[in-house]
């Protein structure tokens, strides 16, 4: 596949300002999740919840980080939105990343 192939995959991505509207509100739905699954931990909740509310996030990061670069990467429909959901996913990112290097850390040095 060369290099015009791509530019032309990326430009057909999305049909329309309205189908590319719609994919930046899920990226920045799907990047405040998190945030909101935060709140969900003030309360008391069972060890079972935890962990799903644990994986919902990683997928939700994930996603709106990758939905987030697509709809980026389309020049013509870039909005304020994108880079909104794009610093929080990122930010999200590295904070879950920092998180398991550092697990990984501790596991390897306390046998």
């Amino acid at each position: 596949m060369n290099s015009a192939d791509i530019r032309k995959s990326n430009k057909d991505m999305f049909k329309g300002k309205e189908e590319h509207l719609k994919v930046s509100r899920l990226a920045l739905v799907m990047s405040l999740i998190p945030l909101l699954n935060q709140l969900a931990v003030l309360f008391k909740m069972n060890y079972m919840m935890s962990h799903i509310l644990g994986a919902i996030n990683v997928i939700c990061i994930l996603g709106g980080f990758i939905l987030s670069v697509l709809c980026i990467r389309n020049h013509e429909n870039r909005n304020m939105m994108n880079f909104v959901s794009l610093v929080i996913s990122g930010f999200f990112l590295l904070v879950t990343a920092v998180i398991i290097i550092m697990a990984i850390i501790f596991t390897i040095t306390h046998k």
